[in-house]
């Protein structure tokens, strides 16, 4: 990377793509730094912008992640980037714990979304308002608004409306299970073998994956769960799970693996939000 930087020392993508690096391996004020290098050579590349209030998102300091959000926001190129970057600023209050006023800007964004044609990005929206939900029953509603906006109208690419609903189902078939639906995760965990069957593609493979592997960790069938479970290893929630299938199993290196992968996970999602600050605080189960 400092190859990279030196050889482009005038384009701001080396500088940002080092920040992204940083903050992936936990080195958040070096994140920092080099997104605000990129900023300097041209303080229009967004995504630099982005990644500071990502970065800040990680380090837990959620006011100032608002601040760089409204930036990037204010600055997006085009609508979906703002229902992007909105969405990320909304993830900040699920992980100050403030859940009303996520699902208050969560419902902002999918209503905009809708109101200017953006399928996509409403759909995500009605599905991060799901991921968070103490209700099953709310969130199974949510999941639902979020599979009918797929289908409003066909401007969604046929890659990105299949890696959408395999999120969706697979958000089913865990909150259907939970809620003691058996006959609805069954149903939307074959929906997700069947698309799985016929497409490779990362997303959906990862999804099925981690769909099977719950519900087989439902049912302490731990051998059978982790086979499934570690084709999905970019997913916290996976990782959780597979802490526990590896304690349940014994298997203690691949224990100590797992809980440091789940403990280093410096991605800005919803689910890292949801599963790795708690999981920080547990003490480690090896």
């Amino acid at each position: 990377m400092d190859r990279y930087v030196a050889l482009l020392p005038k384009e701001p993508n080396p500088q940002d793509s080092y920040g992204e690096l940083l903050r992936m391996a936990g080195n958040f004020e070096g994140s920092l730094q080099h997104y605000r290098a990129a900023l300097k050579i041209d303080p229009d590349f967004v995504t630099s912008q982005l990644g500071l209030g990502d970065t800040y998102a990680l380090m837990g300091n959620q006011e100032q992640a608002r601040v760089e959000y409204d930036k990037a926001i204010r600055f997006a190129h085009n609508e979906a980037d703002r229902l992007s970057y909105t969405m990320q600023k909304a993830m900040t209050w699920v992980r100050d714990g403030k859940f009303a006023v996520a699902d208050k800007l969560f419902l902002e964004i999918a209503e905009t979304a809708h109101a200017k044609e953006q399928d996509l990005q409403e759909a995500q929206a009605y599905r991060h308002l799901a991921e968070y939900q103490a209700d099953d029953g709310t969130g199974l509603k949510y999941l639902q608004s979020a599979q009918d906006a797929l289908g409003h109208r066909s401007t969604i690419s046929a890659s990105d409306k299949d890696e959408e609903l395999a999120r969706i189902l697979r958000n089913r078939t865990v909150r259907a299970a939970h809620a003691g639906d058996a006959a609805l995760a069954d149903k939307s965990l074959k929906q997700l073998e069947e698309m799985a069957s016929g497409n490779r593609d990362r997303v959906i493979q990862s999804s099925y994956n981690g769909a099977a592997g719950t519900l087989l960790m439902d049912q302490k069938k731990f051998d059978e769960a982790i086979s499934y479970l570690e084709e999905d290893q970019n997913n916290p929630f996976t990782m959780a799970l597979l802490v526990q299938a590896y304690y349940q199993t014994n298997q203690s290196d691949k224990l100590a693996e797992a809980e440091v992968t789940l403990r280093g996970t410096n991605v800005p999602t919803m689910e890292q939000a949801l599963v790795v600050p708690a999981a920080r605080l547990r003490r480690p189960q090896i």
